[in-house]
């Protein structure tokens, strides 16, 4: 049931779209995420922007390519890239896990 403090908790006032992370959905998946690499050139936009612009492309339904702009351009957002650096399937079974 609804209670005022669990409208609160759950509130998705305040965020860019209804889609985005909370801190403290964000405070969950950040570890379970790969860190930055050793080497290399760094990363060219945060993971939660890359996180946020997943879980848009899921609740909206849309592709890649219809994100609006406040996203991370094209080519930083291929979606292959980061599939191949994390499992969407394995990553939400650490986070079932954690709260299980």
């Amino acid at each position: 049931m609804w209670t005022p403090a669990t409208r609160r908790q759950h509130s998705r006032a305040g965020l860019r779209y209804a889609s985005d992370l909370t801190d403290d959905e964000w405070r969950i998946l950040e570890p379970l995420l790969p860190g930055a690499p050793g080497r290399g050139r760094r990363r060219a936009c945060p993971l939660r922007e890359i996180a946020n612009a997943i879980f848009y492309v899921l609740r909206a339904g849309c592709t890649w390519r219809l994100l609006p702009d406040s996203f991370p351009p094209d080519q930083v957002r291929d979606p292959v890239q980061y599939a191949r650096m994390c499992s969407l399937e394995y990553l939400f079974a650490q986070v079932g896990a954690r709260e299980g």
